[in-house]
């Protein structure tokens, strides 16, 4: 039952996300640095999934996730934490990426089936 209130709550903040872009792309005043910046982040992180080895904390806890979290706790703050902490923000990270990536591509679609709407009629 938590999981899908979760789940839920990802869906609500995506389609905010693309309310938010499409009305951005409607008065022009769309940033598109800062979705560049969300798509090489999210690329970043998705692309290595494909070809990263299977080591025990990837297959573990994601799907070939470990990785990121050897890299994440070689920085200064996360090194004092354990192995299922640094895996966890290593999750939420790509879960905040997805959900923004997602809402941009919600909101380009919005944007142009509108526009295109717009030619037909």
């Amino acid at each position: 039952m938590q999981i899908s209130i979760y789940i839920l709550a990802a869906i609500a903040m995506t389609i905010a996300k693309g309310r938010q872009v499409h009305r951005l792309l409607r008065s022009r005043s769309y940033n598109w640095k800062s979705a560049g910046f969300i798509f090489l982040a999210w690329s970043a992180m998705t692309l290595p999934f494909i070809v990263s080895a299977c080591d025990g904390v990837a297959c573990e806890w994601s799907p070939k996730l470990g990785w990121w979290a050897d890299l994440l706790r070689q920085v200064s703050p996360f090194d004092r934490l354990d192995t299922g902490t640094t895996v966890t923000v290593v999750l939420i990270t790509y879960m905040v990426l997805t959900i923004y990536v997602l809402g941009h591509c919600l909101g380009w679609m919005l944007y142009g089936t509108k526009r295109l709407l717009r030619f037909a009629v």
